[in-house]
This record gives C-alpha cells, sequence and structure tokens, in this order.
C-alpha cells in the first residue's frame, strides 16, 4: 500500500473516531508520569546516599521500560472497552451493525493510542538522565532536577495553551507537582533516613 493510500486511510479512521484528542491525554499523563518517576529515582537515590550514574541510569531505565509495558497494556485495554462501549452505543441508536470501517477504526484508535501511551513514558523518562552522561552525580542531579521542571512548565503550557489559558500559569500548576515531588522525598530524607 503507497504512503499516500495509507494516509487517507488513516485520515478515514480519524473522521470516524476521532483518536487525536486521546493520544494527546495519554502523551501528557505518561510523558509526565515519566519525568516525575525519573526524579524521584534521582532524589531517592540522592537522599539514600547511593547517587550514581550506574544506579540512576539502570533504575531510570528499569523504571521506563516498566512505565511503557504498564502503560501499552492498561492503555490498549481501556482503549479497547472504550471504543467498544462506543460502537455498542453507535448501534444501539442506529439499531444495526456498524460497518467494517467503524471495527477498524476502532482497532487502529485503540492501537495508536496505546502506543502513544507507552512511548512517551519511555522517552520521557530520558529527558532527567541525560545530564547524568554528561556531569558528575550531584552536578547532574541539580541539572536534572532544573530539565525536570522545565519539562513540566512546557508541557503545562502546551496544555493551556489548547484552552486559551494563560500559558505561565498552566506551566506553572504542573512544575508544581515536580517541585512537590522533590519537597517529599526531601523531607522522607531529613525525617526519615
Amino acid at each position: 500500500m503507497s504512503l499516500k493510500k495509507w494516509l487517507k486511510k488513516i485520515k478515514g479512521y480519524r473522521d470516524v473516531i476521532d483518536f487525536a484528542p486521546a493520544c494527546r491525554k495519554y502523551f501528557v499523563l505518561n510523558s509526565f508520569d515519566g519525568v516525575l518517576t525519573a526524579l524521584g529515582v534521582i532524589l531517592g537515590a540522592f537522599a539514600v546516599g547511593e547517587l550514581s550514574k550506574g544506579i540512576v541510569m539502570g533504575a531510570a531505565v528499569g523504571a521506563g521500560i516498566a512505565l511503557a509495558m504498564s502503560g501499552i497494556v492498561s492503555a490498549y485495554e481501556v482503549e479497547r472497552l472504550e471504543n467498544k462501549m462506543r460502537l455498542q452505543k453507535i448501534e444501539k441508536a442506529m439499531m444495526k451493525k456498524t460497518g467494517e470501517l467503524h471495527l477498524n477504526a476502532s482497532r487502529f484508535a485503540t492501537t495508536i493510542t496505546a502506543i502513544v501511551y507507552s512511548i512517551s513514558a519511555l522517552a520521557t523518562v530520558f529527558i532527567p538522565v541525560i545530564p547524568f552522561l554528561v556531569f558528575e552525580p550531584t552536578i547532574a542531579m541539580y541539572v536534572a532536577i532544573f530539565v525536570t521542571l522545565l519539562f513540566l512548565f512546557i508541557i503545562g503550557a502546551y496544555m493551556g495553551s489548547l484552552v486559551k489559558e494563560k500559558i505561565f500559569f498552566s506551566g506553572l500548576r504542573f512544575t508544581f507537582a515536580g517541585i512537590g515531588t522533590a519537597v517529599v522525598l526531601y523531607l522522607i530524607k531529613l525525617f526519615l533516613l
């Protein structure tokens, strides 16, 4: 199948089931999870006095793979059920079965959203750990915190721009989640370790 035909087919599927909002939602959700998980790994290693490139990279890669596997299965199943219920509702309203186009569009939308959910966590978990490839661990930790907060701000600003909110305040809301994560881990280090 030529690229042009394949793109036309995807557009047809999107006309039947608009999967772009679900992809956007899943990208943001799991990107958020990916960077905060990696930040948690970094700050957790620091809290127990085991901050090193090897520990951070190993734990972050492991966490990213686990998030990706969990994400693809859970998102696939949730979207499969949601799309199936949507098709059943359409069939009930129309009092007849939907055609093959609806079934194929449903399968395609389910698969694409699950892939987006999975890849977003795996990709973004590396954002906070990249500084560990360049700097010594303590400096890398501070750079990772900055990069993570910046990434969270950008994601928040993007989400705010979609609904015409003030992007600065939308960005700050997301950034506060990263700051909250850092504060909680610091308090755990102070009082429990």
